[in-house]
């Protein structure tokens, strides 16, 4: 960070949390004379390249291309990266149980990874709840669930409960759960 034309903060070496992006680094100073106004170059340094995604989802969109498309080329450039996705917006279930499938299962590759979802919402459709069951406890249980979702005036909290609970029983009866 410059904090003037001669004083400058050198950053840190290794990285340790999300605060600052990318790798740690140092500063290359070169004094060309006495009064010389110094040149300074960063230096990557860390090894640990500190990342966070907001990735907003459109029910319109496919969300597991979307979430590859966000991250770095091939599994050797992703062991030393540290991951915070955090999503937004809605997308259907169908498009939820795959990205959270494909997040878990490319979990491994990374340092680190967090998947935030508590701006994501579930959009639901006749066939996801046809999908979990055509009638009986099991569809009643959805049908409370996506309800108690969108329920207005219930908290945040409380709504993003139920649409998780609603993800998790869809995934649960198609057998995706892991």
């Amino acid at each position: 960070m410059r904090l003037s034309g001669r004083a400058f903060y050198s950053g840190t070496p290794e990285r340790d949390r999300f605060k600052h992006h990318g790798r740690g680094i140092c500063l290359a100073v070169t004094l060309s004379g006495p009064r010389a106004v110094p040149e300074v170059a960063q230096v990557e340094t860390g090894r640990f390249d500190w990342s966070e995604v907001d990735l907003h989802l459109t029910p319109e969109q496919d969300a597991v291309q979307a979430f590859r498309a966000a991250l770095p080329e091939g599994s050797a450039a992703r062991r030393d990266v540290l991951l915070r996705l955090r999503t937004s917006g809605w997308i259907r279930l169908p498009q939820r149980t795959a990205l959270e499938t494909v997040i878990a299962d490319m979990a491994p590759e990374f340092g680190h990874l967090v998947f935030r979802d508590d701006g994501l919402m579930t959009e639901c459709i006749a066939e996801d709840l046809d999908a979990i069951a055509a009638g009986g406890a099991l569809r009643m249980a959805a049908e409370g669930l996506y309800e108690d979702a969108r329920k207005e005036g219930a908290g945040d909290r409380e709504r993003r409960i139920a649409d998780a609970a609603l993800s998790r029983l869809y995934a649960f009866v198609l057998g995706e759960t892991r």
